[in-house]
């Protein structure tokens, strides 16, 4: 039977290339419709190398743009390695400036110590000319040299680093970066790229301008930790809500702290931890912290402890030290988890008796108080650390006696 053809199925035909192979020659050949066209192995593989090479070049161009950032800044080897191979696997990086008073300050430093040398010097040299011997070298020259050392250090970043108004987003490129560390950066616009480090896990601000830090993290949702020391005021917004995955929350050294009831969002946080605030503010909805674990509000002029902290069902540890607390409430045996508590550099005279309801404690502290009785009654056998030292306490109840291998902490061989 005759099979007849369509002009468009002929067109279709003819128009699709058949390749094959020529056993007498390493060439390729395409039959189309009214072409021919050959193309030897050594072409075809010198195509796709200088293909290779140019998208190479392309690709390692943003390394480039961070050499240049580096060498601009003086930005050390140790903090931006100069080889492709070390700058990838980078994984923490820290960018430190200077203030002009630090400077001033450690020159004024500087100053007196090379005083103390030049007094030295004389001593030494007196007792020389007298016929005595002295031997070794001052501890005053070793202060000299060191503080030069520091000056000279502070001087470059003054000179430098302090020029820096941002991280460049190319450092986004890094795959390893999962840590970056800023120490006294003022320019709120610093972290204006932070949302393209989709890596970053841990963030640490000392002694920065904070003022917008939170605004301008709040999408990097991949953040686990957050460390911040030595800032003024701190305002923790309502965007930290979005920090979705952030486990620990730091914030030392803070002359105030304002904490927005979002903050209950935080579902996977497992610590917080807040010392040496002179001004706290903390929300109700604290106590929605499901996870929380570890609680440490320290150094921070508390006259009570918040009542939404007894709701903190998980919570095994709590440091309440260096607070103004004159009472512990009975509430404090809903924290049934309660491993270790630590309430020392208070003002609290009693305990409460609902502190034997606390059968996972093995861990109490309330070294450096006012106590002055401690209830006769039946404390966890399991507790390995109970120190009550330098407090007004003149006997111990005969249940804690009974506790086997108690030693006051810090004090070997002192048992009850």
């Amino acid at each position: 039977m005759t099979q007849n053809y369509t002009n468009a199925d002929q067109n279709q035909a003819e128009s699709q290339a058949i390749m094959k192979s020529d056993k007498n020659s390493n060439s390729l050949t395409l039959k189309g419709k009214g072409s021919l066209l050959a193309l030897t192995n050594s072409i075809i593989s010198s195509a796709i190398a200088a293909r290779k090479a140019g998208q190479l070049a392309v690709d390692d161009s943003w390394i480039q743009e961070i050499w240049d950032w580096a060498d601009e800044f003086e930005l050390t080897e140790t903090q931006i390695p100069r080889n492709k191979e070390d700058l990838i696997k980078l994984e923490s990086l820290n960018i430190e400036m200077c203030r002009s008073e630090d400077l001033e300050n450690l020159l004024e430093e500087k100053k007196e110590a090379e005083e103390s040398l030049r007094v030295e010097n004389e001593r030494l040299q007196r007792a020389r000319d007298i016929g005595l011997h002295i031997g070794g070298i001052p501890p005053e020259f070793i202060k000299v040299h060191d503080l030069n050392n520091e000056v000279r250090r502070l001087e470059r970043l003054l000179s430098t680093t302090n020029k820096i108004n941002s991280i460049p987003v190319e450092l986004s490129h890094l795959q390893n970066l999962i840590k970056i560390e800023l120490q006294r950066v003022d320019s709120s616009n610093f972290l204006k790229n932070a949302q393209s480090f989709s890596n970053l896990k841990t963030l640490v601000a000392m002694r920065c301008n904070v003022s917008n830090f939170f605004e301008e993290i709040c999408q990097l949702k991949q953040l686990t930790d957050i460390i911040i020391r030595g800032s003024e005021i701190i305002n923790i917004p309502q965007s930290i809500r979005q920090l979705s995955n952030l486990t620990k929350l730091s914030i030392n050294n803070c002359k105030s702290i304002t904490i927005h009831k979002d903050i209950h969002h935080l579902s996977n946080l497992t610590k917080l931890s807040i010392d040496n605030c002179n001004s706290l503010e903390i929300p109700e909805a604290i106590c929605k912290l499901i996870n929380l674990t570890e609680l440490n509000i320290t150094n921070c002029n508390l006259s009570e402890i918040p009542e939404a902290i007894f709701q903190l069902k998980n919570l095994n540890k709590l440091n309440i030290a260096g607070n103004n607390i004159s009472t512990l409430p009975e509430n404090i045996s809903k924290l049934k988890d309660l491993t270790s508590l630590n309430i020392s550099n208070n003002y609290i005279t009693t305990l409460p008796t609902s502190m034997c309801l606390l059968e996972s404690l093995i861990s109490f502290h309330i070294d450096v108080g006012i106590l002055k009785d401690l209830p006769n009654y039946g404390y966890n056998q399991a507790l390995e650390g109970f120190d009550i030292k330098v407090n007004a306490i003149n006997n111990l109840p005969l249940s804690l006696k009974l506790i086997k291998e108690h030693y006051f902490h810090g004090e070997e061989d002192q048992p009850f």
